[in-house]
């Protein structure tokens, strides 16, 4: 059978969602579901609690025969907390599911759950549990991490609130997160949590829809129009690329754990915000017939930009 791109895997998922209740009277309620980085559950407390969960899995996110597994556990931790971020949450803590190789060591086991509860205190979301589990034959390493949240502010930012009219901007530097060799940024991702807090205290309601730069920033921008119901428009000559990275990396590479989000209105974005540089790529238009993000390119040409990125299973 056709293996199934990750794409159309959430497509299905999504177009046929399991009906969410309440369940309890702790529950009150579930305002976002299934289709933005995490979902946020109404408790009768009047708290609400958000909640993610992300995996890495040898083979498929890092490659353990030639990553340190202390490495591995920085990413996989960092990569949910990410999610945080994207919402403009505050972490709380987490939970942590490893599935072990057959021949893995007493050694290598201690010496993961040390990483992996000195990355998550280090990201202010401390280990508070989990699962172990060892393959019966062979199978890769794979760490599924879940990450609790607060709201730091009144609300938190969705991927669906993007306006016609909005700019679109990008944090730090995109492409080249991934070396030929499996190194390289993605195993030392750095949650913009300070920044996402920061953009909604002083832009408030003209923050308008934010993700993390995860898959790439075409397939991700994608994710927030198709979300908002708008088209945009990239300038690969705006993209802030990394040391050594072209335009079509820094806007299909994934793996930069970045801040992706849109601002409304005439309210000016600083250069600098959390001490991470913000550059301005694109605008958002009225949904069209087409592709949801065109990007045009240093050349004048516009492509479709939505199919650019990390797409596994493809």
């Amino acid at each position: 059978l056709p293996i199934m791109r990750e794409s159309e895997l959430l497509e299905a998922i999504l177009a046929d969602p399991p009906p969410v209740r309440a369940g309890n009277g702790d529950l009150s309620g579930v305002p976002v579901g299934p289709g933005d980085d995490l979902a946020v559950l109404s408790l009768a407390t009047g708290v609400q609690l958000l909640v993610g969960v992300d995996q890495v899995v040898d083979g498929v996110h890092v490659d353990a025969s030639n990553t340190p597994w202390d490495r591995i556990a920085v990413k996989a931790v960092g990569r949910c907390v990410s999610d945080v971020a994207a919402m403009a949450a505050r972490p709380l803590a987490s939970v942590i599911a490893v599935t072990l190789p057959r021949e893995s060591s007493a050694a290598s086991l201690k010496a993961l759950r040390v990483s992996l509860g000195a990355a998550a205190d280090a990201l202010a979301a401390p280990l508070v549990g989990g699962d172990i589990a060892v393959h019966r034959a062979d199978g890769p390493l794979t760490i599924a991490v879940t990450v609790l949240a607060t709201m730091h502010g009144p609300r938190c930012v969705l991927r669906s609130g993007a306006q016609r009219g909005d700019r679109v901007f990008v944090s730090g530097v995109l492409g080249g997160a991934w070396q030929a060799d499996g190194g390289g940024r993605h195993l030392d991702p750095s949650p913009r949590v300070a920044l996402g807090q920061a953009l909604l205290d002083i832009l408030g309601d003209e923050l308008h829809a934010m993700i993390d730069v995860s898959d790439g920033l075409g397939r991700d921008v994608a994710r927030v129009a198709v979300a908002s119901d708008v088209s945009v428009e990239l300038d690969g000559s705006a993209l802030p690329c990394a040391p050594g990275a072209t335009w079509r990396q820094a806007i299909g590479d994934g793996e930069d754990y970045e801040l992706c989000f849109t601002v409304g209105g005439a309210i000016e974005v600083p250069d600098v915000l959390a001490d991470v540089p913000l550059t301005c790529v694109g605008t958002c238009a009225p949904a069209g017939g087409g592709p949801p993000v065109m990007v045009r390119t240093p050349e004048g040409e516009l492509q479709d930009a939505g199919v650019m990125g990390w797409d596994h299973g493809a």
